[in-house]
């Protein structure tokens, strides 16, 4: 995708670009903030199987104009183009940083 939008002379600002775990919410919240995007989507093809994770969604803020209609549109040919995969939608980032930081203040009471 990012090699697809680069020819049409759209700068692709990049999180990451493989599995590794390197890359945390605050990282990516931080080159965000750096950034200040025309555009924002987190694309997850989650491939957990058997799990209630397993499929493909994708993330927009609604704060960026644009980025809902965006994410959508890559959500919809994302599904199209791996028919066997469930399509677990889109959803705002912010949804995703509440529940992080549910699960981060519970981890921390647990220590």
């Amino acid at each position: 995708l990012a090699l697809l939008l680069e020819k049409e002379n759209i700068e692709v600002i990049l999180t990451r670009i493989d599995d590794s775990p390197t890359s945390t919410l605050q990282h990516k919240v931080s080159i965000i903030q750096k950034e200040q995007p025309d555009l924002f989507m987190s694309i997850h093809m989650n491939s957990n199987a058997g799990t209630p994770a397993e499929g493909i969604e994708n993330f927009y803020n609604t704060k960026i104009s644009g980025s809902k209609i965006f994410a959508n549109t890559i959500q919809t040919t994302l599904i199209e183009a791996f028919p066997g995969h469930k399509n677990r939608g889109i959803k705002d980032v912010r949804q995703r940083e509440q529940k992080e930081r549910i699960i981060e203040r519970r981890k921390e009471s647990c220590t």
